[in-house]
């Protein structure tokens, strides 16, 4: 239970023939979804089509993250729907991602890991607090890509784990674009 969020990139082809021979455009995108096809041991007939849906990124309790689709792509409804995203939208994520991670200065410190309920404690959740990294100047952090909380969210803190999210998002994303089709169809979706 918790926080999982999704990025999808979707592709439909009809599959004409005559249109994949003339047209090189489509071309790649026929023999893109063709490819996809034959990997899942499925036939076409001459007439039919293909909708590929593939998850090419995936987060968990990403508070910050999943905040910026909210405000960014969702209109400020956070409701577990599925909304469409640009390149340019997640662009835009990268390079948000990238200043916060160059301009967050790391230090020591003490972190929640977590959360043990034991006999000892009475069966009540307890903090695992250990030393770990944290942002030492949380205010463009704060600005750019705030953390929020909400049910099964998991951290608010600007500590190593949000820095994480962050390189990961970067990663994700920028493999994402550069191996999207030409005209890729982006949809982030999340769930609780």
């Amino acid at each position: 239970m918790g926080l999982d969020m999704y990025l999808s990139e979707e592709v439909y082809i009809s599959r004409f023939e005559g249109l994949a021979d003339s047209n090189a455009e489509y071309r790649d995108e026929y023999d893109r979804a063709s490819t996809i096809i034959e990997a899942a041991g499925l036939t076409m007939s001459v007439s039919g089509s293909v909708h590929v849906r593939a998850t090419v990124m995936y987060w968990r309790k990403a508070n910050a993250i999943h905040g910026w689709f909210v405000r960014q792509v969702q209109n400020d409804v956070d409701d577990c729907g599925r909304y469409s995203v640009s390149v340019d939208q997640l662009n835009e994520l990268v390079a948000r991602c990238r200043r916060v991670l160059a301009e967050s200065k790391m230090e020591s410190g003490t972190i929640i890991n977590g959360y043990t309920a034991s006999a000892e404690t009475g069966g009540k959740f307890m903090p695992n607090i250990e030393e770990g990294d944290v942002i030492a100047n949380p205010e463009i952090a704060d600005e750019l890509l705030p953390t929020g909380d909400g049910f099964f969210f998991g951290s608010t803190a600007y500590n190593e784990w949000y820095v994480r999210e962050l390189t990961d998002t970067v990663a994700g994303l920028e493999s994402a674009m550069a191996a999207a089709s030409e005209y890729p169809g982006f949809h982030y979706e999340s769930s609780w």
